[in-house]
């Protein structure tokens, strides 16, 4: 990273020409943060994206009803995260773009803020974040930490390294019993398993009026969502919604991609009948694919929608996207098998038949993303028992939030 440094500029500048950065805010990313640290106990949650930053807010919501006096620090690394998370915003917290892993940007950045406590989500293990903010004596927490078995095995080829960073942490939540364990091979200690973290974020943010008039103008025709589409995927699923169509004539499908700025390159894509989102346009009778290329309102596509292909999961290098959004909102589940990143929840979920996992055989057919889709579609009962069992499932994890807050309260110096 001390080689990187002089580089790490002209990296930025190349990533937000890319769409990848904030233009207005790479300063932040070398560590010269443009708001004020907010006065009394500052409490720093970081997390790369959306997912993590949602966690993040629960657990800020349940630390301050222990303790209303804190204030907060959300930091992350995506243009859409940040988004988010300034939009829910109160009481003076902040967010700001977490600093590259360089020595002098992270030394610029906590020398301004100067956090009581900071609490890394997920799998954040930046080597100079870790080792800087703990020469300072600032208490650490990893919460909610997700290992997979190819990140373990990295880890293991620098076991010194590993020990000293995973060692730093006074207090490490992991997600599931997976992750304790190779959180235990790797060096931490003060483990603590209370849940997955992911079952008590809050339900995605939607608009009722909004969700009100497109519904109304898309009538009772069936809809079906394909969620956080990436690269190579939307292929896929077109060819699924073609053969969707000779079984269900007027259906309809939205396309919400992870990264709206593909969206045009989504758009080439699609059927000559699309209507796009981000241009105001709203699907009549004709329209196919309605893409939904807007960032913040994927909670409206799913309340629109009793059926919601999670996607990220039909292709092996991706590992799936958080299938609680949906749960919450009351759409059904489809995923293709590819779901590492959440293998545990999605494991879960399928014993308890609150989702329906496409055969690995197949993964990548159309037919049967089709096959599904058309099952739940013309089955009102099927899809209302598995968006049960799903909300039942996602309210499981409310009672770890409490836990958490409680376990990390003796950590936050300051007066209460």
């Amino acid at each position: 990273m001390w080689l990187f440094a002089p580089f790490a500029p002209f990296v930025l500048w190349l990533r937000a020409n890319a769409g990848k950065e904030d233009h207005a805010r790479t300063k932040e990313r070398l560590g010269r943060p443009i708001a004020p640290r907010p006065n009394g106990t500052l409490v720093w949650l970081h997390g790369t994206s959306v997912g993590e930053s949602m966690v993040g807010l629960s657990l800020a919501r349940e630390l301050r009803k222990l303790r209303p006096d804190l204030r907060f620090l959300f930091t992350s690394t995506t243009i859409t995260s940040a988004q988010i998370i300034t939009k829910a915003l109160i009481n003076g917290d902040i967010h700001q773009y977490v600093p590259i892993d360089t020595a002098s940007a992270v030394k610029g950045f906590l020398r301004h803020f100067a956090p009581d406590i900071a609490i890394f989500l997920e799998g954040e293990i930046w080597p100079n974040l870790i080792r800087l903010t703990k020469s300072r004596g600032i208490p650490m927490a990893l919460v909610n930490a997700r290992m997979t078995a190819k990140t373990t095995a990295n880890w293991l080829k620098f076991p010194h390294t590993a020990s000293q960073l995973f060692g730093s942490f006074d207090y490490v939540h992991p997600a599931d019993a997976k992750t304790k364990t190779a959180l235990e091979a790797l060096g931490a200690r003060n483990i603590v398993e209370t849940g997955n973290l992911k079952l008590a974020a809050p339900a995605p943010l939607f608009d009722s009026s909004e969700v009100k008039i497109i519904a109304h103008t898309i009538a009772n025709r069936p809809i079906w969502l394909a969620a956080s589409t990436h690269l190579g995927e939307e292929e896929i699923i077109i060819a699924a919604h073609k053969l969707l169509l000779e079984t269900i004539p007027n259906a309809l499908l939205i396309i919400a991609p992870r990264h709206p700025i593909r969206a045009d390159e989504v758009f080439k894509l699609c059927p000559k009948f699309v209507m796009r989102r981000s241009l105001g346009q709203l699907p009549d009778k004709t329209t196919e694919v309605f893409l939904w290329d807007t960032i913040g309102e994927l909670g409206n596509a799913f309340k629109l929608a009793p059926v919601s292909l999670m996607a990220g999961s039909l292709l092996p290098n991706i590992g799936g996207h958080n299938p609680i959004e949906p749960a919450q909102l009351g759409s059904a589940i489809i995923s293709g098998h590819f779901v590492h990143n959440f293998q545990n929840i999605y494991d879960e979920m399928a014993a308890l038949k609150a989702a329906i996992i496409l055969n690995e055989a197949f993964e990548t057919t159309p037919q049967a993303i089709a096959i599904e889709v058309a099952g739940l579609l013309s089955n009102q009962i099927k899809c209302k028992q598995l968006t049960k069992a799903a909300d039942k499932f996602a309210k499981s994890g409310n009672k770890s939030l409490g836990k958490i807050a409680s376990a990390l309260l003796p950590l936050i110096g300051g007066a209460a």
